[in-house]
């Protein structure tokens, strides 16, 4: 049972990186906070920066390459 369990959120993690990985390219500074929306996804209703946060919490490996790209895309920015 918790086998099961387990393997559900990976592939529900899984679906919802492959309809939303959009989002983790998108400089973190341009994503909207304010205006949440229906995410069929999620079953609820959330802005981006939601949708981020759930998607990084379900990979520590992945929520490590995000903060990377972040700081890159900044550094690039800012010279």
């Amino acid at each position: 049972q918790l086998l099961k369990s387990k393997e559900q959120k990976h592939y529900q993690l899984g679906k919802q990186l492959k309809r939303y990985w959009k989002l983790l390219q998108k400089d973190e500074r341009k994503l909207d906070y304010t205006r949440r929306l229906w995410r069929p996804g999620f079953k609820a209703h959330l802005t981006e920066t939601d949708i981020v946060d759930r998607l990084l919490k379900g990979s520590p490996a992945l929520r490590v390459g995000y903060q990377l790209y972040q700081d890159f895309l900044y550094a690039v920015k800012e010279r």
